[in-house]
C-alpha cells in the first residue's frame, strides 16, 4: 500500500489550474524546478511527500497571488512562511 501524505487533493487540482493558465505540463514545471519529473508527479498525486522548498518554488514560478498562497500552503500541510505571518 502506498502511503498518502498530509495534503489535500485540492492542492494538486489548484496547482494544475495555475499550470493550465501558463500552458505548462508537469514536465515543464519539473524542468523549471530542476526537479525529477517522476518525483514531482508522485508528490502532486500524494504518493510522495512534497518538500516545503519545492512548494515555495512552485508557487513562485506559477505567480500564485499571496492570498491564494496562504490557502495552498495550508492544503499542502505546511506552516505559513514568515512573510505571511508578519
Amino acid at each position: 500500500m502506498v502511503p498518502q501524505y498530509a495534503y489535500s487533493k485540492d492542492f494538486h487540482a489548484r496547482i494544475k489550474s495555475f499550470m493550465r493558465v501558463k500552458g505548462w505540463s508537469q514536465e515543464v514545471l519539473a524542468d523549471k524546478l530542476y526537479y525529477d519529473r517522476t518525483k514531482l508527479s508522485k508528490a502532486l498525486n500524494g504518493r510522495l511527500e512534497i518538500p516545503y522548498s519545492i512548494v515555495q518554488l512552485i508557487l513562485e514560478l506559477l505567480d500564485v497571488p499571496p492570498d491564494e498562497q496562504i490557502e495552498l500552503y495550508e492544503l499542502a500541510g505546511y506552516p505559513l512562511p514568515t512573510w505571511i505571518r508578519a
